[in-house]
C-alpha cells in the first residue's frame, strides 16, 4: 500500500506545482484594453448542425457588434442540418442585407473541422475568429481580437467563453468547471506553456491555419478537438509565445450548460476521449497528473473503507486539493461578476474525482460524435 500512496503523493505535488503555476499566470495577467487604432478586417467562421432553437440569439449579437460593417465577413458552414437553421438565417440576412454574408454547406464531409477548412477556404480576411451557432457574443467582441493582434501579432488568440447565468445547482456546478478549465488555459498560456483553448471563442491568421493544415487534417477522424489541435499545431510549428489570450470582459463568448447528467458525461467523455490523440508531451503528462489525482482519491477511499488504509489519507489528499484549487476558481468567478457560484464549491469539489473517474470509464467504452442537440438546454437565462 505505501508504494500506492507514495505514486498518489508524487502526483499530487506535481498537480499542486502545475496548478498554482497556472493560477499565478491567470491572476498576474492583466486585463486588456483595445486601443482600436487600426481595425483589421475579420471573417466570422460558425459551423451549425440544428441549431434552429438557438441561432437567432447569435444572429443579433452578430448585428449588433460595434465594428465597422466593412470591416468583418460572416460565413455560415451547414454540416448537414435537417432542421430549418439554414432558412432562419438567409431570411434574417435579408432584411439586415448589409452585412457581408457566406452561406457555405458540406457535401461529402462532416464534421465541424470540415466546416472550418471549408470557411478559411472562402474567407477574404487574414483574421479569422470563430464561435459556435449556440453561442452569444459581446458588442466588442471583434474590437478586443483586432486591438489584441496589433499589439501582439499571435497566430492564434484564445479568449474566455462562460456559460449563461445558471439557475440550477447542476448549472452553477458546471460554470465553475468550465471556468476553471478556461482560466487553466490561460494562465497557461501566460506561462508559455499553452495546453487548451475553447472553439467557441478563438481568433487565428487565416495563413497561420492554411501552414498547418496538414497537420490538422490528421486529427478529422475525431469527435472533437478542432481547437486543441490547432493549438497543438501552432505551439509545436511556431512556438508558445504565438499563441495568447484575451483576458477582457468585452471578449467572453457566452454558451449554454447542460440540463442533463447524460447530456453532460457525454460532452466531458466526447472531450476526454481525444488526450490519447494529443502530440503535445506537456499537455499528455498534464491530463495525466490531473487525472490520477482524482483517481488516487477515489482509489484511497475504497481503501479506507476496507481498512486498508487510514481515513486521514485519502481525506488529506482531497484537501490540499481543494485548497489549492479555490483560488483560480474564486478568481475566475470575480471576473465574470458571478460570485456566488462560490456557495457551490465545496459540493464540487466534494463531486468532482468521481466525476473524473466516471468520464475516464466512459471514455474506455463509448465513441462521441458531434452533436447531438438534444443535450442542449432550451430554457438558460441570459446573463445580464
Amino acid at each position: 500500500m505505501l508504494v500506492i500512496e507514495f505514486i498518489i503523493v508524487v502526483f499530487l505535488v506535481l498537480y499542486v506545482i502545475f496548478v498554482l503555476r497556472f493560477t499565478w499566470g491567470w491572476i498576474k495577467m492583466p486585463v486588456f484594453q483595445t486601443k482600436n487604432e487600426n481595425l483589421s478586417g475579420i471573417s466570422i467562421v460558425v459551423v451549425y448542425r440544428n441549431e434552429a432553437d438557438r441561432i437567432v440569439h447569435l444572429l443579433h449579437s452578430l448585428i449588433n457588434l460595434q465594428y465597422p460593417v466593412s470591416q468583418f465577413e460572416i460565413i455560415f458552414v451547414d454540416d448537414h442540418s435537417t432542421d430549418n437553421t439554414t432558412a432562419l438565417i438567409r431570411d434574417f440576412f435579408v432584411e439586415h442585407n448589409m452585412f457581408s454574408v457566406q452561406m457555405l454547406q458540406l457535401d461529402s464531409q462532416f464534421g465541424k473541422k470540415y466546416g472550418i477548412e471549408c470557411a478559411v477556404g472562402h474567407a477574404k480576411y487574414e483574421l479569422v475568429a470563430c464561435t459556435d451557432a449556440d453561442c452569444v457574443v459581446p458588442q466588442g467582441w471583434l474590437n478586443e481580437f483586432a486591438g489584441y493582434y496589433q499589439q501582439t501579432h499571435c497566430c492564434i488568440i484564445s479568449a474566455p467563453v462562460a456559460l449563461f447565468s445558471p439557475q440550477t445547482l447542476f448549472g452553477n456546478m458546471q460554470q465553475m468547471e468550465f471556468g476553471t478549465l478556461i482560466a487553466i488555459g490561460a494562465g497557461a498560456i501566460a506561462g508559455n506553456q499553452p495546453v487548451m483553448c475553447n472553439g467557441a471563442n478563438i481568433c487565428f491568421e487565416k495563413q497561420t491555419y492554411s501552414t498547418l493544415l496538414d497537420e490538422i487534417r490528421k486529427k478529422y477522424h475525431l469527435a472533437s478537438g478542432d481547437d486543441i489541435f490547432l493549438l497543438q499545431a501552432c505551439k509545436k510549428h511556431y512556438g508558445a509565445e504565438s499563441i495568447g489570450f484575451v483576458k477582457s470582459p468585452e471578449s467572453i463568448v457566452q454558451t449554454y450548460p447542460m440540463t442533463t447528467i447524460q447530456s453532460f458525461f457525454s460532452q466531458r467523455s466526447r472531450w476526454g476521449g481525444k488526450t490519447k490523440y494529443y502530440t503535445d508531451r506537456f499537455t499528455q503528462f498534464l491530463a495525466l497528473c490531473v487525472a490520477m489525482v482524482s483517481f488516487g482519491i477515489v482509489v484511497l477511499l475504497v481503501l479506507a473503507a476496507c481498512s486498508t488504509v487510514q481515513w486521514f489519507v485519502p481525506l488529506a489528499v482531497w484537501a490540499v486539493k481543494f485548497v489549492v484549487d479555490f483560488p483560480i476558481i474564486a478568481s475566475w468567478a470575480r471576473f465574470i461578476k458571478q460570485k456566488r457560484i462560490l456557495r457551490y464549491y465545496p459540493i464540487t469539489a466534494v463531486a468532482y474525482p468521481f466525476y473524473i473517474v466516471w468520464v475516464l470509464i466512459l471514455m474506455l467504452f463509448k465513441n462521441s460524435q458531434w452533436k447531438s442537440r438534444s443535450m442542449k438546454n432550451k430554457n438558460a437565462t441570459f446573463a445580464k
